[in-house]
């Protein structure tokens, strides 16, 4: 084979080879991107999941299994979003104000006959749960620029 064949031979291969590059550049990038989107989704689910079962039927064990879930959605946020914008802010005081709630069932499971401490603790876990629903909606509006899902893609 001539030199000018395997010269021009080797061109077309790397050029194919670098076209395949830049398609699996693109990929990685829009699965990064995905990664990234689901993550602070789940953020957002964690916490929703939390707000929901506020409303439901005590049950201490299931209530725990999502406070723990929050938590570390929580203290994730720190990590996934701009602090400007709030998002650590607000899930936090979903936390505070859902541990009013918890606060208030706990105590009511551990001492049932103090009426007084369930009265006192009964209307901070109503202002909790309260509260819960315009921070939901604020989260909700913080979250926006960055769950929209229309956004994916490799390279933008």
């Amino acid at each position: 084979m001539e030199t000018s064949t395997v010269a021009g031979l080797a061109f077309v291969l790397s050029l194919i080879a670098g076209v395949v590059g830049v398609f699996n550049l693109a990929a990685t990038s829009a699965k990064l991107k995905l990664d990234l989107y689901n993550r602070r989704f789940k953020v957002y689910e964690d916490v929703l999941a939390l707000y929901q079962i506020l409303y439901d039927e005590w049950d201490d064990k299931k209530v725990q299994t999502f406070e723990r879930a929050m938590i570390r959605s929580l203290r994730e946020s720190r990590f996934l979003f701009a602090p400007e914008d709030g998002v650590y802010d607000v899930i936090l005081k979903v936390k505070n104000a859902n541990a009013k709630n918890t606060g208030y069932h706990r105590f009511r499971l551990e001492s049932p006959t103090n009426q007084q401490a369930l009265e006192i603790l009964g209307k901070s876990a109503a202002e909790g749960r309260m509260a819960c629903d315009p921070l939901i909606l604020e989260l909700e509006d913080k979250l926006a620029k960055y769950l929209d899902f229309r956004k994916i893609n490799g390279w933008v």
